[in-house]
């Protein structure tokens, strides 16, 4: 006699391990577009701080009897790299002979605020 056996999946098996695969297909996809959106934001915050520094560089080849006049009459029109972006230059007096100098940015981005800001200081040589 002859017994014939047969090998394969069930409906049952079949379905679990499709949704099982659906899930892990699912959350491989929403982990995907979540890095995608991450890297977005990171490369805007780099262009943020590349724009501050060239303020910042801009405000190093001044003398520095001007750095107070340079900010408070400086016009960021140049910039545009950034959805909304608004350039802030702030000098704070520290005495005499020292200057404390923050840069900030304000954009957009993905209709919610972001900011940055770099600080450096500024002294006349003795």
């Amino acid at each position: 006699m002859v017994i014939i056996t047969k090998k394969g999946f069930t409906l049952a098996e079949i379905m679990v391990t499709a949704v099982i695969l659906v899930i892990a297909l699912g959350s491989l996809l929403f982990t995907f577009s979540q890095c995608l959106l991450l890297n977005e934001g990171n490369s805007n915050l780099v262009i943020a701080l590349n724009d501050a520094q060239v303020v910042l560089e801009q405000i190093r080849g001044e003398p520095f009897a001007n750095i107070d006049n340079f900010c408070a009459t400086y016009n960021p029109a140049t910039f545009a790299n950034l959805g909304g972006e608004v350039v802030t230059c702030t000098v704070v007096a520290m005495g005499v002979n020292f200057r404390d100098v923050d840069v900030r940015i304000d954009w957009q981005e993905r209709q919610r605020p972001r900011d940055a800001t770099l600080s450096t200081s500024f002294s006349t040589a003795q």
